[in-house]
């Protein structure tokens, strides 16, 4: 699962949502107020991805794809891959 793959937007919803990260705001209205959860590794990735109809062997790609651009854990993956790619788009 890279940024061009067409279910990379479900991807990183699912990741950022209640199964994956769980990002939300404590205090409704208050970005400051950020919390999530994340264990440190990319069990919740690999979950969803296996979730999603991947094969083992596009996991294992994944996993090695989500290391390479910074993502070396789960909320990683949100800040640095998705963040990347918003970016990106932003500046074209």
């Amino acid at each position: 699962m890279t940024p061009d793959h067409p279910r990379w937007v479900e991807f990183c919803d699912r990741l950022a949502g209640p199964e994956g990260c769980d990002f939300r705001a404590e205090r409704p209205g208050d970005p400051t107020s950020i919390a999530w959860e994340c264990n440190g590794d990319r069990a919740r990735s690999a979950r969803i991805l296996h979730a999603m109809g991947l094969t083992v062997d596009e996991v294992e790609a994944s996993q090695l794809y989500f290391a390479a651009h910074d993502g070396g854990c789960d909320c990683e993956v949100v800040f640095h891959v998705e963040d990347a790619v918003i970016r990106v788009e932003a500046c074209e």
